[in-house]
């Protein structure tokens, strides 16, 4: 028994099926209608009077424009920039990250225009910043950890570790405020923040003069306020 094709319906004999001259002509009509249906689709999408061409070239020249930026795709105001695509903030724009040119990429988060995030990277890429849309308003710029900020250096003693909030490592060797164990602090101080509103501060204290690890220390910021220190482990050497 004979069967067709899935998409325009030609006939495939089966071996067993007598030679049918007709069946040959029908599919060759079949074929040839098909052919040319798409030549004249073809020729009309590409046609200069067509009005598929300027869409076309408008469709490429605002691509070419958003992934290779130039003088024209400098943002004067980085709150404006909500389309997908790599843009310029340079000296004159406002509502960047700091005081330098950054090269600032954007990602829509959806469709309808209402949640976007965008990152800013200045020239040298020691600085990178994120931000996001959304309920109508842009958050606050957030700056990452990278190498050249990570390792913030020695705290001052008497220093309140309440008040690092920033991401980064940090060296303690004196005496500090908020420890989580009598006497002076030393060891390693990392502070981390998963969110806007969150800050975790992990203390891996040192001990001896070989400057053991001997105990680590967690605790996060939420809510406007340090929780209690937790002990994570204690090392016995």
């Amino acid at each position: 028994m004979s069967t067709t094709t899935t998409n325009i319906g030609l006939v495939k004999p089966a071996y067993s099926d007598p030679m049918d001259v007709g069946v040959l002509n029908n599919n060759s009509d079949l074929l040839d209608q098909h052919i040319g249906s798409i030549e004249s689709n073809v020729s009309s999408l590409s046609s200069t009077s067509g009005s598929h061409t300027s869409s076309i070239t408008a469709l490429q020249n605002g691509k070419q424009d958003k992934i290779t930026p130039t003088s024209i795709s400098i943002v004067s105001n980085a709150n404006s920039a909500m389309t997908l695509g790599v843009y310029y903030l340079d000296g004159n724009s406002t509502n960047k990250p700091g005081t330098e040119n950054y090269t600032l990429v954007v990602f829509p988060s959806n469709t309808s225009g209402t949640t976007c995030m965008q990152i800013a990277i200045n020239p040298n890429g020691t600085n990178l910043y994120f931000r996001t849309y959304g309920n109508n308003q842009w958050y606050s710029w957030r700056k990452q950890v990278n190498e050249t900020t990570q390792i913030r250096g020695a705290v001052a003693e008497g220093t309140a570790l309440n008040a690092i909030l920033d991401a980064g490592w940090y060296w303690l060797n004196a005496a500090y405020v908020n420890l989580p164990h009598t006497g002076n602090g030393a060891g390693l101080l990392e502070v981390m923040k998963p969110g806007s509103a969150i800050t975790i501060q992990r203390y891996t204290r040192f001990g001896g003069t070989n400057y053991t690890p001997i105990a680590i220390y967690e605790r996060i910021y939420l809510t406007d306020s340090w929780k209690p220190w937790a002990t994570i482990a204690t090392i016995s050497g």
